[in-house]
């Protein structure tokens, strides 16, 4: 017997929320549940309650935009999870409480159908199950690399973070006080992207070679100052200033003071 598929629209409160607060996942979680399968299907590959969904424009979707804001918001209030494949996104019903798969209509059940349906909702609690064990488990995982790892802004480990700022070091025109350099890195690489910082230490460093190093500023001064901030112009060779004193601290005028 070749049964046709319908899907159930549940009429209530989290419906209603859905729709008037959200209604462009409410979009997508109508694609979703129009397209997913009501049973294992082994041409696809796809689950009972999967489907694939890429097509923002299929699903009423004004632009990619509101379609990633749709999944997201689809995903954390837990009704869908979302698995992406070489091939595509597969989406995964997770909740009835909005859409529930059904083979017939106006609630008329034949004792195959019962069958049917109390298998599928089953397999569709098994799924739920499955996919609520793998989300703890890589909660789990998250939670050990976090008490176990510092994580800096950029996503990078400690170690990671480490080998950056002595990169950066190393580019800075002067090398001295190299502990108190790389804290002072490390705080600056919390504020900002590594590789802009790095950028403007090699700009700094080709720009002021006409300096003699002894009034180049320690790095640990340099970068708790944020002089990376500095305009550029003010690391070139001043167009009024004495070469000969710029050149050489031991003549420069008495009182002058070296910036360490």
């Amino acid at each position: 017997m070749n049964h046709q598929r319908w899907i159930a629209l549940h009429c209530g409160e989290e419906t209603n929320a859905l729709i008037k607060k959200h209604p462009n996942a409410f979009l997508l979680l109508t694609q979703i549940s129009i397209r997913a399968k009501w049973k294992d299907c082994k041409i696809s590959n796809l689950k009972m309650g999967q489907s694939w969904i890429g097509d923002y424009k299929a699903a009423g979707l004004k632009s990619p935009r509101a379609y990633r804001h749709a999944q997201t918001v689809l995903k954390k209030i837990g009704i869908v999870a979302f698995t992406g494949t070489n091939k595509g996104t597969i989406a995964t019903l997770m909740d009835s409480s909005i859409f529930s798969l059904s083979q017939v209509s106006r609630g008329i059940l034949d004792d195959e159908q019962r069958a049917n349906k109390r298998q599928a909702d089953d397999e569709q609690r098994a799924n739920k199950k499955q996919a609520g064990d793998e989300q703890r488990a890589t909660n789990h995982t998250e939670t050990k690399i976090d008490r176990n790892t510092e994580i800096n802004f950029e996503g990078n480990s400690t170690i990671e973070s480490t080998k950056i700022a002595e990169l950066i070091y190393q580019k800075y025109p002067r090398k001295a006080a190299k502990a108190e350099a790389l804290k002072a890195i490390a705080r600056a690489m919390k504020k900002h992207d590594s590789m802009w910082l790095l950028e403007k230490v090699d700009t700094y460093a080709k720009t002021i070679t006409w300096q003699d190093r002894n009034f180049i500023p320690y790095p640990a001064t340099w970068f708790s100052q944020e002089r990376y901030n500095d305009d550029p112009e003010e690391w070139k060779l001043p167009t009024n200033a004495p070469l000969k004193a710029v050149l050489n601290p031991s003549e420069t005028r008495k009182g002058h003071e070296i910036c360490i």
